[in-house]
């Protein structure tokens, strides 16, 4: 593509009913965006709506008239993936990459400046741009670049031009490439050229996009404005964040048992300082009645001993002293651990609360009326609602439901479930399914039946597309270890208590046969395995 095909950044689907443009490249990305390209025409705006808008649900003001060269949606985050390799796309954006690992604390940034020279016109467009970047830059699934993109801009909207909120949060690195004038995004589109500076916040230990950052309590805000409360957009940020606390978690584990390792050495070569210290004394001591003419060489030979011991417990106390400082260091990662998930459940509780009320809200048009008011019938029961569609599979939410009417009583918070059947398998009879969390990654899953809500997640990855075997406390499925997928065995509280040392086909359905489970494995043989071990105990056939 040349850079005058690359000029025009509006996508125009249709126009006066008869022109359609066609997307170039389709992909993943692209067809999820394209759903957002709708209304790209109409007057122009009151001079009065032309403000900034304060507060909650903030409503990008987009150009709507019409675009002689409209550009395909695919070029568009093209120009992100662009942005990922280069840096910069034509003198019409940037990205700096903000990042200095040797401040240990504020966040380090990726900043999208919109130069101008830029005529991107619809926040779409712009969030494409920054999908495609995240997509390229850290690997997302597109899903979650969306996500991401969506809530940076609004992070930036709410934000805008509020200097002081990002000297508080960002390291000096960050700090140098903005300004009070122009940093965040306006919501007027005529102003995102050359007065933008569009603030992906990053956690440094990974550099990764920082979701707690994006849930911010104006963002939060803003997403509950909405019709639909932003549920949907929330529940895929806790998934983000529960990732960083799992994360998080083992990585702070690994660093204890490291630190533990360091310490045992340490006392280890203490003890040894100790007695090579009582020896020297025991030499001192005897030297008193050594010959006169072997005094003067032990004595030489003692002070070298004694200089020895001294550089050596001065680097012992140098090496403590690294040691101790990293267990601060860790226990304040713990500390901070701990607000995190605190921050997560607050989130998550708010969740629970707007799910609620939006049920009670609904609860007139949901009800039915019996024809005798004396009796109603409250027979229940609970449904998987398929909803949506993700790499083929189609994708499911619990819902209770009236037995007699079949109309819609509850909607759970819990979506994305992959499983196609419900089975009570928990230790308090929960419903265990097969879900795919905010990062597009599929994870066993238990459900209450009470109020619908997720009880616990494993943290093993499980193959999307994957069989749940259920044998009396335990559940097979096919998880992916070590870089291939095997057969697991997990228990009640979802953990992992034997696999199968050799691949399996992910797409394969175990079979239990007694005490055995038999199973297609990757190279088309099946496998008789103990049920309890998951080892070979059978011979395999072709």
């Amino acid at each position: 593509m040349d850079e005058d095909s690359k000029s025009d950044y509006h996508v125009q689907m249709v126009t006066n009913g008869t022109r359609k443009y066609v997307v170039g490249r389709i992909a993943p990305l692209v067809l999820m965006l394209s759903a957002l390209s709708a209304s790209l025409f109409g007057l122009d705006v009151a001079e009065e709506e032309l403000r900034r808008i304060e507060g909650a649900d903030i409503q990008f003001v987009n150009f709507e008239g019409f675009v002689e060269s409209p550009q395909s949606l695919a070029a568009i985050v093209g120009i992100g993936e662009y942005l990922a390799e280069h840096g910069s796309y034509f003198g019409r954006y940037r990205i700096v990459r903000a990042i200095d690992e040797s401040v240990p604390s504020g966040l380090d940034a990726d900043i999208l400046f919109i130069l101008p020279d830029a005529r991107v016109n619809h926040i779409n467009n712009v969030r494409a741009i920054i999908a495609g970047y995240l997509e390229t830059q850290y690997g997302y699934p597109s899903t979650t670049a969306l996500l991401l993109a969506r809530l940076t801009t609004i992070y930036n909207a709410v934000h805008r031009g509020d200097l002081p909120f990002f000297e508080e949060r960002y390291k000096p690195v960050v700090l140098q490439n903005l300004s009070a004038e122009h940093v965040g995004i306006s919501v007027l589109y005529s102003e995102w050229p050359g007065t933008t500076e569009l603030v992906l916040p990053l956690r440094s230990a990974r550099a990764r996009i920082d979701p707690f950052a994006l849930a911010d309590e104006r963002v939060i805000d803003d997403l509950r404005a909405r019709q639909d409360m932003g549920l949907e957009d929330r529940r895929d940020l806790v998934g983000l964040m529960d990732d960083i606390i799992l994360q998080e978690t083992e990585d702070i584990a690994e660093e204890q048992e490291r630190i533990a390792g360091e310490l045992r050495d340490l006392e280890e070569r203490e003890r040894e300082l100790l007695e090579r210290e009582e020896r020297l004394q025991t030499d001192r001591e005897a030297l008193e009645e050594a010959p006169e003419d072997e005094r003067a060489a032990r004595e030489e030979t003692i002070a070298e001993q004694e200089q020895q011991i001294a550089e050596d417990r001065e680097a012992l106390e140098t090496q403590r002293e690294a040691v101790e400082s990293e267990q601060e260091r860790v226990a304040e990662r713990d500390a901070e651990l701990e607000d995190l998930e605190a921050q997560a459940q607050d989130v998550r509780d708010g969740i629970a609360e707007d799910q609620q009320q939006l049920m009670e809200d609904e609860e007139v048009t949901i009800a039915t009326v019996p024809a005798d008011p004396e009796v109603v019938d409250t027979r229940t029961i609970i449904a998987l609602q398929v909803h949506a569609e993700s790499g083929g599979r189609p994708q499911s939410r619990l819902v209770r439901i009236d037995a007699e009417s079949g109309n819609v009583l509850e909607a759970g918070p819990v979506d994305r479930i992959l499983s196609r059947s419900l089975v009570q398998f928990g230790p308090e009879n929960e419903f265990a399914v097969l879900r795919e969390d905010a990062g597009g990654v599929s994870r066993l899953a238990l459900v209450s039946p009470s109020d619908l809500t997720e009880v616990s997640v494993a943290s093993e990855e499980l193959y999307p597309g994957t069989a749940l075997v259920f044998v009396n406390d335990h559940v097979y499925a096919v998880s992916r270890i070590d870089g291939s997928y095997r057969l697991a065995r997990f228990n009640q509280a979802l953990e992992r208590t034997a696999h199968s040392e050799q691949a399996v086909l992910p797409d394969a359905l175990p079979i239990a046969d007694g005490n055995r489970m038999i199973v297609q494995m990757s190279d088309n043989r099946f496998a008789v395995l103990d049920a309890e071990t998951l080892e070979t105990s059978g011979a395999e056939n072709e």
